[in-house]
């Protein structure tokens, strides 16, 4: 009756802080239909929510393999067509360069046995790994390797918000997980800048909360500052653009204990010819050249620009890791520029403006037991601006 009273008293000095990032972004996956659709780091753990849909695509191979069962290993209690078994591995891990970060548990899915579930079912789970250090925001979720058998989920180039300077507050958490809402208003004061000559610049920024439609656009003042009144605990996107330089999606975050007045300064890279310049945030699915939506809003940018600058051409460039076959790797990095290219050309984008190059593992940015993601990105290099 005690602690009951005191939890009742004393509810923010117990409640720990989370660090929610919704619909984390994700550049490669082996299963499609499984996903995470956020991600909660408390003082304990990382929580990582999922669901996972059954859709049933039964090859004549699959319906094979459903007949050698019945006939050699006397297969009983017969799966219902279309009907998949799911648990998850609690041998998988987080990896992030050289960390690893263990399973803890799961709830809302089996770790010993299997689970049964329809065609068409969708079923939602969280799985909790120890807690990432503070500055992790890129990491792997790794559950196991396929073996012909069984098939696992695995996500690569997790993106997500944990900052360095983030301090949890309360040793012990009375209702664990339990994230704290936060409604603090603040200006948040900025400036595009050259970024070679550092000179103020005057351009457009458009300003909206996470991926929402909502937004507020605003042409900068005449010495390229901008001025705008942010929530603190809220993520905002930002398309910083100006004529003559080459468009900029940044995200911001703005910590609870800010106040008063945040201030920054936003780099543009002008138009040159040679110009590089990587595409952060696209996507496909494992192994293949097919665009995820989560790439379409750096692309739509990407196709503005150059209907802008109609004189502009580029050369689209893929790149990825070294994991398997060079000569795979090779001819996946060409189709994926190729998939960009087909993008911008359906926006309208002549053909002759865009050329493509693919390089494979050839030209990576970062070497052995670094963060191998990075080196899985697509570039688009100046021809003429």
């Amino acid at each position: 009756m005690n602690k009951l009273f005191l939890i009742l008293f004393f509810p923010f000095n117990l409640f720990a802080q989370s660090i929610i990032t919704q619909w984390p972004g994700v550049e490669e996956q082996s299963q499609p239909n499984a996903k995470i659709t956020k991600i909660e780091l408390t003082q304990q753990y990382t929580i990582v929510f999922m669901t996972f849909k059954n859709v049933e695509k039964q090859s004549l191979q699959q319906q094979q393999l459903e007949e050698m069962f019945k006939r050699f290993r006397g297969f009983e209690g017969e799966l219902k067509r279309g009907q998949s078994e799911i648990n998850f591995d609690p041998k998988s891990k987080l990896i992030a360069g050289k960390k690893r970060f263990s399973f803890i548990k799961a709830v809302g899915i089996p770790t010993d046995e299997k689970r049964n579930i329809a065609n068409g079912e969708k079923v939602s789970f969280k799985v909790y790994f120890e807690r990432l250090d503070a500055g992790i925001e890129t990491f792997d979720l790794y559950e196991g390797k396929d073996n012909g058998t069984l098939t696992f989920w695995n996500f690569y180039g997790i993106h997500i918000r944990n900052p360095k300077d983030n301090q949890s507050i309360a040793s012990a958490s009375v209702v664990p997980d339990q994230p704290t809402k936060l409604f603090n208003l603040l200006t948040f004061k900025a400036t595009l800048k050259d970024a070679l000559t550092k000179q103020n610049i005057v351009g457009q920024v458009v300003c909206r909360p996470g991926f929402r439609k909502n937004q507020d656009s605003i042409i900068t003042h005449n010495d390229g500052s901008f001025k705008l009144a942010l929530k603190t605990g809220q993520r905002y996107v930002l398309l910083l653009s100006a004529n003559g330089y080459t468009t900029l999606l940044d995200s911001l975050f703005l910590q609870d204990d800010k106040a008063g007045v945040f201030e920054k300064s936003f780099m543009l890279n002008p138009l040159v010819e040679g110009e590089k310049t990587i595409l952060k945030n696209i996507y496909f699915k494992t192994s293949e050249s097919v665009l995820l939506p989560e790439s379409f809003q750096e692309l739509d940018k990407l196709a503005q620009q150059m209907t802008d600058k109609p004189t502009m051409q580029i050369r689209i460039e893929g790149h990825t890791d070294a994991v398997g076959d060079p000569t795979a790797n090779l001819e996946l990095s060409l189709a994926r520029a190729n998939a960009v290219k087909q993008y911008l050309i359906d926006k309208a984008i002549a053909p002759d403006r865009i050329q493509t190059k693919g390089y494979g593992s050839t030209k990576p940015l970062v070497r052995v037991g670094e963060a191998r993601q990075q080196n899985r990105r697509v570039e688009f290099v100046i021809i003429n601006p």
